[in-house]
């Protein structure tokens, strides 16, 4: 950088490798910041024509929008205070959101979409009980400029990324949808002993015979506390979260499936089969007399609505032992389940295949935005 405060990033298109370097200004220079009028929740109607955005993108529906055009808006209140919108056009902006518009054609507002979610903005975020991001504290953020062509260069390069990125996360929707779609029609609906979708080789089959979860394989906890777990272990560790972590001991070696028996996440399934260990709400069920797969695809589909009615409502949502003990469950034969289990396991691998593309295709982005903007480390 020279003392101009003038720098040129890593990776450039051919055209622009003569163009000289970038400039560095104050956002409130060249955007005026502002938050629209908010609406209370009764303004919202479902039935509305316009999106409504607040701080979590759209909150809703109304009757009438307050801005006609596509905008730039940075969630400025709560937890996600420093995310990043485009708005659709015609759509009403609450006061949740700032709203960063250009003033001129110094700067594209698709640049500046793109340069937001590269710096991610936490400079700019006060507050720690309550995040905030303020007019006052935003103004003065500096922004690295090229000239108009190349920053539409730029930013029609990132959006394209965006647009597979979009692209791909329908096809995972989809994947998604079918596989719910499939699980409902391959389980008993409540109250039946067949489902409504049947492989061939067993159409004439007889019904599922009613059991109970506690019949069909032995059930314990953990016995460790939540905090258990050390860095760079040796095993597996099972909380009550959706990532396990990792400890140097371990208290099982089987193959089981690991039941998150309280917070947040209260009925997280994990399978696993090897040597780990469990905090003390982990339901932990293994020696298993039915296919363990299938279970686990039963419970996938029914333990929610089971937990819904049966969990212990407080400062911490909760289940116990009963709730899965004395959970009913439906059984066809096993090369049966083996069938069934083995068709969706291969749905799943199709939705993680399609979920580490996506994830690709992220970090494909990530590097390219370290290399066609100038590096805020060697700024600073």
């Amino acid at each position: 950088m020279n003392n101009n405060n003038q720098l040129i990033p890593k990776l450039r298109f051919p055209e622009f490798e003569d163009s000289g370097d970038w400039e560095q200004i104050q956002l409130g220079s060249i955007c005026e910041l502002y938050q629209p009028q908010t609406l209370s929740a009764s303004q919202l109607n479902l039935k509305g024509s316009y999106d409504v955005y607040g701080a979590n993108g759209i909150i809703g529906k109304h009757d009438s929008f307050n801005h006609e055009f596509s905008e730039v808006v940075v969630t400025c209140r709560g937890a996600t205070c420093g995310e990043v919108h485009r708005t659709n056009p015609k759509s009403w902006i609450t006061g949740n959101a700032m709203v960063v518009k250009p003033k001129s054609n110094s700067i594209t507002s698709n640049y500046l979409f793109q340069y937001f979610k590269m710096d991610g903005l936490k400079s700019v975020v006060s507050g720690s009980a309550q995040p905030q991001i303020t007019r006052a504290g935003f103004s003065p953020f500096l922004i690295w400029l090229p000239k108009e062509e190349e920053q539409k260069e730029i930013a029609d390069c990132l959006s394209s990324i965006d647009e597979l990125i979009g692209a791909e996360g329908q096809k995972l929707y989809a994947l998604k949808r079918h596989k719910k779609g499939l699980m409902q029609q391959l389980f008993p609906a409540k109250g039946q002993t067949t489902p409504t979708l049947r492989f061939p080789e067993f159409e004439e089959s007889k019904e599922w015979e009613e059991s109970f979860l506690g019949k069909c394989c032995k059930m314990t906890t953990g016995k460790l506390d939540a905090n258990a777990m050390v860095e760079n272990g040796k095993y597996r560790f099972y909380t009550c979260a959706k990532d396990y972590f990792k400890i140097n001991e371990y208290a099982f070696d089987t193959d089981a499936l690991l039941i998150s028996g309280n917070g947040a996440n209260v009925g997280y399934i994990h399978h696993y089969n090897g040597k780990f260990n469990a905090y003390q709400r982990t339901y932990v069920l293994d020696k298993f007399t039915q296919e363990i797969t299938f279970i686990k695809y039963f419970l996938e589909k029914n333990l929610h609505l089971r937990i819904s009615t049966e969990k212990k409502d407080g400062n911490t949502p909760y289940i116990v032992m009963s709730t899965l003990t004395e959970m009913p469950v439906n059984l066809p034969n096993l090369v049966e389940q083996l069938l069934i289990a083995n068709f969706l396991t291969s749905i799943d691998s199709l939705i993680n295949d399609q979920t580490h593309k996506i994830e690709a295709l992220k970090n494909h982005k990530k590097g390219l935005m370290q290399q066609l903007f100038p590096s805020l480390e060697e700024v600073a």
